[in-house]
């Protein structure tokens, strides 16, 4: 077919979701007729994304979904312990104790159990497989399980009374469909049928291949008819495995560690095979290294690979990459194959692996990478990495027997920072005085110095969950710039005094020490850790939004999110950063659904202690956008989640005041913000109080002025919100409301629609029945007041 004139545009929307609304509710509606609802569906054919719809997870990471790999049949009660994280088993555990025990753990849970998935079944361990199958027969949780067609007649066990769904292939109708929807023409029936044979009824692949196709040309609209330029590209690589073992091997390890670097692919492979899939398209040059063109392709070739492809491919190739293996982001796949071939990691790959794992958010992998039993010679590696990764997925059964047999005085400088942070949590007194003792011993009285600095630091941070103030603030700084620390650990001095220097009100030079901490731990390239990194990402967030600089805000939960391959899942509390720089803007609909979204996550284990802080966030939005029943049921919730950090547990009881002002009871709530500027003053926390006197203004009114003028009237040269209340408090103090309009306009210009909304409000207050607003400044602030929801939840 050739064509006589393209047409100049392409229309295009958006591709319709592979299973529809109804579809989803209906396949939903089943779990009610039977606890087990098994999806069959082959690679790439969606059945992982329509169980996650099913169970309505949120996007990420979640406790209650747990993806089976390769390797992981052989552990007995391996898929169990990572959908019940904290689920204490032994190794002499039979099945009758192994069931009793889970379900005893089943009552630990408050409100209803969400159904829990476990997807790719059939590499799950059949022990996991009978606990599950048994819980879900006796009512005791709901099962959605994702298995290929082929493994069917080995999960009989699974099957036993489940609700089945076929997830069939994409026929030549639905890609017309799909085609018409996306671009708003009818496509061509020989077009229809080229990528109906391409996809090879893959939903996904349907989308991504039309959708490259008409980037690069290869389908063009003529006539108002979507048609096949002359001479397509066919790429090749789903075809490979008939295309030869040399073009098949280099797309199949390509698909398996995510690239290969060129020079180990002109060592093994013919130059004429990646040639020709780089003119094909399937690959790409990037950097040095081939990479897969499509990420859809990728994933559904690795997806393809057999366990028996994969050890094959291992025993001849594993030992003949050292440049691919050597590249950043490689790691975590390769260890997964390792781990799929059966064989033990070596210790630089399990370390490399396990810090590429936390700093991607797959703590779980980097536990597995960093078990003793997965690595050559039963080494011990990556301290540093494997007690964050226990923290993250609280298993303090399996960090405190990592204590148990941990000598300090063998420790680095960067793995006795982590040791010391819970040390207090997990042995006691005794013990604790005399480990912390033997940490710091050492041969030469340098090095015992410089251990004596790391144990200072980690007393310094204990002092900076809990105060503020300029004598801390000096020490940390003085820590901060010795020799003493290491480069890692002198970026956790910087952004422990960040976090010093935001709550004792000087934002700005809060956000200085917090990118002089990131600038330090980018120099560490590779070998950064995520211990720091995402530590000291999360504090420069929150000195920027207190610094009221949001554009730079955005950015760096940007990075925060995406980490430093580029991939997201590296930021723990990604959405609920993303939550506050919307409540910064004034979009309470999005900071509603990031702040929901987060707590699913963190529903069972918060080892960041922020639920509480959040619920109280999540009750302001509430009770600002006229829902009193919910803010009432979450302002409850609130006040059962401590933090044992008195600085967020004060920002949540400003955050719960204005909740209470809004459910009318002002009073109380005047009361409660009078504790917390107490208690705040006690400590230092000069951030909370002025925050707590300035909500206390907007709820009582001038005579609540005086309280707010003393914290903030003689402050020199203050910046960010600490500027913002004393300029606030000197024109409401002297009622000159032109420089409060001002005020409120200057933020509005800056994007802080959450200061700017309670000033004007404010001012249409104290104007009422006056002629000092004119109505233009008046119709202004009217338009500026809008929804609110309280002066700080930074």
């Amino acid at each position: 077919m050739s064509l006589v004139a393209p047409d100049a545009a392409l229309p295009s929307s958006s591709w319709p979701p592979q299973f529809s609304s109804a579809f989803v509710d209906a396949a939903r509606a089943r779990l009610t007729d039977s606890p087990v609802l098994v999806i069959v569906g082959r690679s790439g054919s969606g059945r992982n994304v329509l169980a996650s719809a099913i169970a309505e997870l949120p996007p990420g990471p979640v406790w209650s979904r747990h993806v089976a790999r390769f390797g992981e049949a052989d552990i007995p009660y391996f898929g169990l312990r990572q959908l019940f994280p904290s689920l204490r088993l032994v190794s002499v555990d039979g099945p009758d104790a192994v069931e009793q025990a889970a379900r005893q753990h089943l009552l630990t849970f408050a409100g209803p159990l969400p159904p829990l998935v476990l997807a790719d079944a059939d590499l799950c361990d059949p022990e996991s497989i009978e606990i599950l199958a048994r819980l879900a027969g006796s009512g005791d949780l709901r099962l959605i399980a994702t298995v290929p067609p082929e493994a069917l007649p080995d999960l009989r066990r699974l099957l036993d009374g489940a609700e089945v769904i076929d997830v069939a292939p994409v026929s030549t109708e639905v890609v017309a469909e799909l085609l018409r929807e996306r671009f708003g023409a009818a496509p061509h029936p020989e077009l229809v049928d080229v990528l109906t044979q391409r996809c090879d009824g893959i939903f996904a692949r349907v989308c991504d291949i039309a959708d490259r196709a008409v980037t690069s040309g290869a389908f063009v609209m003529a006539g108002g008819v979507l048609v096949l330029a002359p001479e397509p590209v066919t790429p090749l690589s789903t075809t490979a495995a008939g295309e030869g073992p040399e073009l098949a091997g280099l797309v199949h390890l390509t698909a398996l560690l995510g690239l290969i670097d060129r020079t180990d692919a002109e060592a093994h492979f013919p130059r004429e095979v990646i040639d020709r899939l780089i003119a094909g398209g399937d690959l790409q040059v990037v950097a040095g290294a081939l990479h897969f063109t499509s990420t859809v392709e990728v994933a559904l070739v690795r997806r393809a690979l057999s366990h028996r492809r994969q050890i094959d491919l291992f025993e001849r190739f594993a030992a003949l990459l050292p440049h691919t293996i050597a590249r950043a982001g490689v790691a975590v796949r390769a260890g997964d194959w390792w781990r799929a071939a059966g064989a033990p990691l070596p210790a630089a790959l399990a370390a490399r692996a396990a810090r590429e794992a936390n700093l991607t958010g797959r703590y779980r992998r980097a536990v597995v990478f960093t078990d003793p039993a997965n690595i050559e010679g039963l080494a011990t590696v990556a301290l540093v990495e494997r007690i964050y990764a226990l923290v993250e997925v609280g298993d303090y059964a399996e960090l405190r027997s990592l204590y148990a047999g941990l000598d300090p005085a063998t420790l680095t400088e960067e793995e006795l920072l982590p040791y010391f942070r819970w040390l207090g949590r997990l042995r006691d007194d005794e013990d604790r005085t005399a480990l912390g003792q033997r940490a710091v011993m050492a041969d030469e009285p340098a090095a015992a110095r410089r251990r004596v600095a790391v144990r200072t630091l980690s007393d310094l941070i204990d002092r900076a969950f809990v105060g503020g103030g300029e004598i801390l603030t000096s020490q940390l700084r003085a820590l901060a710039f010795t020799s003493l620390l290491s480069p890692p650990n002198r970026a956790i001095a910087f952004t422990t005094l960040a976090g010093v220097l935001r709550a004792s009100g000087r934002p700005a030079q809060a956000v200085e020490a917090a990118e002089f901490a990131l600038t330090l731990l980018e120099a560490e390239g590779d070998d950064v850790s995520a211990f720091h990194l995402d530590t000291a990402r999360e504090y420069h967030v929150l000195a920027l939004l207190s610094a009221l600089e949001l554009d730079r805000a955005e950015l760096a939960v940007h990075a925060y999110e995406w980490g430093p391959f580029s991939r997201p899942g590296s930021g723990r509390l990604t959405t609920a950063m993303h939550a506050i720089v919307d409540l910064h803007r004034g979009d309470t609909d999005m900071a509603l659904t990031n702040l929901r979204l987060c707590l699913a996550g963190i529903r069972l284990h918060d080892p960041r202690n922020v639920r509480g802080w959040l619920r109280a966030v999540l009750a302001t939005i509430l009770a600002g956008g006229g829902r009193p029943d919910e803010a009432e049921v979450m302002l409850e919730a609130s006040g059962t989640s401590r933090t044992g950090r008195p600085q967020w547990d004060l920002e949540r009881l400003v955050a719960q005041a204005f909740v209470l002002d809004r459910l009318a009871e002002p009073e109380v709530a005047l009361d409660l913000l009078e504790e917390v500027i107490t208690e705040a003053d006690r400590r230092d926390l000069l951030l909370v109080q002025i925050e707590a006197a300035a909500l206390s203004v907007m709820i009582g009114g001038p005579p609540q002025l005086p309280a707010l003028v003393a914290l903030v009237d003689d402050l020199v040269e203050p910046n960010g919100v600490v500027a913002v209340w004393q300029t606030f408090a000197r024109a409401a103090r002297d009622r000159d409301l032109g420089t409060l309009v001002a005020l409120a306009e200057r933020l509005d210009e800056r994007g802080s629609t959450l200061y700017a909304a309670p000033i004007a409000q404010y001012v249409l207050d104290v104007s009422r029945g006056s002629d000092e607003l004119d109505p233009a400044a008046r119709a202004r602030m009217e338009e500026l007041c809008g929804p609110q929801t309280g002066p700080d939840v930074s």
